[in-house]
């Protein structure tokens, strides 16, 4: 009897406890989906809103970097998808070195290289320490009465930097001014090259206001006094014409990101005829300064975007001059006053650097960040409150320099884009106007 009675005390509980543990789920399982439901319904809201914002903003800061072309995005994807090791003596690594030796060639291409003469690198500030500094290493112990390196004044860091470090080992930094029109002053570099002048190192287009440097007469005057040539092509590669024997570069530094390729990628080239930096000189058979694995989907990308802007350059640099003039237009037409520099002067497509009326460009930029990508510096610089060296050398007073905005645009823009991205400009000077009280005449 009482084996029996726990048995049914216990059948009871059984009962009772089941009843409660469903009672209990299916609170939890309302809860749940209430809850579930109005997290659903927030996340979509956010992304609702982020998309919105994401399609809202134009992005005219080019000279920081462009936006990958989709073609090779493409590229990219399928390269990564593919195993292997370039080095590796098997089916795998047979793929990943044709990838990377199509990428080669392709870069070569671009500029009017040979692919034996293009090293891999990480982007421009590496090509450029290893031009700039290999050259001292190999050079400088040969010849004895050559330790003068010549810069202009309108380098990016990533050639001052290593130039500078240099001096501890006996090399001479010269900087060459630049005369009225932005570009490099031929006379004063003509006071400055001599025969004690081991390597000179220019832009050909400067990344604040995209002008055209005479590289052909710079490369000339070099050569005649026995020294080598060095160009930072980081600006130019890809929107500009350039073959490497017509400019007279010993060496050249292009970076992928600049003309629609992926970052973290770059090339240095090297004539056949130039001295080939230290660090080279334990290239493999795949020509790279790198020990390591090659990069093979990344340089695979850079090929593809490297032969896209071959093929379209003529096309987008049309298209970009009409982005400009419609941005001038706009902002004239809303009221900003805003002068363009050096207008006389070559230029890369779709660049173009201005001076604001009254408003700083900091200003403006922070109030349209999230809307309109727009730059007053190099983005490596970005934020400095210190004046410009670069600015400076362009007889920009410190004034103006606060005032300098900085425009890179190209073929993933539209006009319209453009007609929006100004009207966003305008309106946010409106308000900044009507806050400060200013009434613009």
């Amino acid at each position: 009897m009482r084996e029996h009675h726990f048995q049914l005390q216990n059948r009871t509980l059984w009962k009772r406890g089941h009843a409660l543990v469903i009672a209990m789920w299916k609170e939890v399982i309302a809860t749940c989906s209430l809850s579930g439901y109005l997290s659903w319904q927030f996340l979509k809201a956010s992304r609702q809103s982020m998309e919105a914002r994401v399609e809202t903003m134009y992005y005219l800061d080019g000279f920081a970097s462009w936006p990958v072309r989709p073609e090779v995005q493409n590229v990219l994807v399928e390269a990564l998808a593919q195993p292997g090791n370039a080095n590796s003596n098997h089916a795998a690594g047979w793929q990943a070195s044709s990838l990377y030796e199509k990428g080669k060639r392709q870069v070569a291409t671009l500029i009017g290289a040979a692919p034996s003469e293009i090293f891999v690198t990480s982007g421009a500030t590496e090509a450029n320490a290893l031009a700039i500094i290999g050259v001292w290493r190999t050079v400088a112990g040969q010849v004895p009465n050559r330790n003068k390196i010549i810069l202009s004044a309108l380098e990016h860091d990533a050639v001052r930097r290593p130039a500078e470090a240099l001096r501890e080992s006996g090399c001479e930094i010269l900087v060459c001014p630049t005369d009225t029109s932005g570009a490099i002053c031929i006379e004063s570099l003509g006071t400055l090259l001599d025969e004690s002048t081991i390597l000179v190192s220019t832009m050909l287009a400067s990344n604040l206001t995209g002008i055209i440097q005479p590289i052909e007469k710079i490369g000339k005057m070099a050569h005649d006094v026995g020294a080598l040539m060095h160009v930072d092509a980081a600006q130019a590669a890809g929107k500009h014409p350039i073959d490497v024997f017509d400019l007279g570069a010993d060496y050249l530094s292009l970076s992928a990101h600049k003309f629609g390729g992926p970052q973290g990628v770059g090339a240095l080239y090297v004539a056949a005829s130039a001295p080939k930096p230290t660090e080279l000189t334990t290239a493999s058979h795949l020509e790279t300064h790198l020990s390591g694995t090659q990069p093979a989907a990344l340089v695979a990308a850079m090929g593809r975007a490297a032969e896209i802007s071959l093929q379209n350059m003529d096309r987008e640099s049309i298209h970009s001059g009409c982005l400009i003039s419609l941005f001038e237009k706009g902002l004239s037409g809303g009221g900003l006053r805003a002068r363009r520099l050096f207008p006389s002067s070559p230029t890369v497509p779709g660049a173009a650097a201005f001076i604001l009326d009254t408003l700083a460009s900091s200003e403006l930029i922070d109030i349209l960040n999230s809307k309109v990508c727009l730059s007053n510096a190099s983005a490596c610089h970005s934020g400095s409150l210190q004046p410009s060296p670069i600015l400076s050398s362009l007889h920009l007073t410190y004034d103006e320099q606060k005032r300098f905005l900085r425009l890179g645009v190209g073929w993933w823009l539209s006009e319209r884009e453009i007609e929006a991205a100004t009207a966003a400009i305008n309106d946010a000077v409106a308000k900044v106007r009507l806050a400060t009280g200013e009434v613009h005449q």
